[in-house]
This record gives C-alpha cells, sequence and structure tokens, in this order.
C-alpha cells in the first residue's frame, strides 16, 4: 500500500477535463459571435438569426390578428415588393430543387442596404424540396433580396404584439 505524500497534489482526471472542455469552447464561439455581430449562417434545412434567439418552425405561426403582408415566388435572383411589419413578424420560405442553396436578405427601404439586424439566411434545399420559417422581432419597411439557382416561394406573416 503506497501512501501519497500530503504536499503533492492530484492531477485532475482526464474526465473532468473532458467535461469542462466542450461548454468553455460553446461560450467562447458564442462570445466571439455576439461581439463581432456575425451576419451570416450557412444552414441545411434549417435557419438561425443573428441578434435575438429566432424561433424556427416548419409550420406557420398564425394568431387571430396576424396577417400576410407579402407572398412572392420566382427562380433566380429578384428583390421583392416592399412590405411593412409591426414588431414581430415571421419569414416562411420553400423551394424545390435538390442541394440548391437559397439566399434571403432583409434589406431596409430607406437605405437600400441589407438590414444587419436581420440574419441573411442560406438555406439548402434537402432532396425533397422543402422549406422552414424563422421569426424576427423589428418593425419597420423592409423588403427581401432573393437569390439562387432554384424556385423559391417566400411569405411575410406580420404578427402584432
Amino acid at each position: 500500500m503506497a501512501l501519497e505524500h500530503p504536499m503533492q497534489s492530484r492531477a485532475a482526471a482526464p474526465t473532468d477535463i473532458h467535461r469542462k472542455v466542450p461548454g468553455v469552447v460553446a461560450f467562447l464561439g458564442l462570445l466571439v459571435c455576439l461581439c463581432c455581430g456575425v451576419g451570416c449562417a450557412a444552414t441545411s434545412a434549417s435557419a438561425t438569426s443573428a441578434r435575438a434567439t429566432p424561433t424556427v418552425s416548419a409550420k406557420a405561426t398564425t394568431t387571430p390578428s396576424s396577417h400576410i403582408v407579402l407572398q412572392d415566388s420566382g427562380r433566380g435572383s429578384k428583390s421583392t415588393a416592399r412590405f411593412t411589419v409591426h414588431g414581430v413578424w415571421q419569414l416562411s420560405w420553400t423551394c424545390q430543387q435538390p442541394g440548391t442553396v437559397l439566399h434571403i436578405q432583409v434589406s431596409n427601404l430607406a437605405t437600400g442596404e441589407p438590414d444587419t439586424t436581420f440574419q441573411h439566411i442560406m438555406y439548402t434545399c434537402p432532396n425533397n424540396g422543402g422549406g422552414d420559417s424563422i421569426l424576427y422581432h423589428g418593425s419597420g419597411t423592409f423588403y427581401l433580396a432573393v437569390a439562387g439557382d432554384l424556385d423559391w416561394t417566400l411569405t411575410i406573416t406580420d404578427i402584432p404584439e
């Protein structure tokens, strides 16, 4: 039986380190994203928001007071008509060509520039076609800049608070 000297320190078990590293890495990644104002995320059949935590859902969110303010469809690049929203609003989209990427950028009508408050969507169309949606928070008048070599549909639903 070996006795340990009271002044000798014991090294942390490898399992302790392995449990802490992923949390630290995730925290640092989140910190970098928040500090740098990351404005673009690549997704595969999903979407994220840069500012607020979005609610992502394949099913449209509607309430009795919500109403559709824009519906558009096309193929390839296009700027949509302008639309006005009041607080919470939902962007929904669909596409048909598997493996192609649909880009959607919310642009401010007053400046004609992309509005970095709302994250640029990069959605890879799944094999059987598909779509998704995301909730945004912010009032104003906007338009969408859409790009991608695919058929797409978009719907904007205003959901007043």
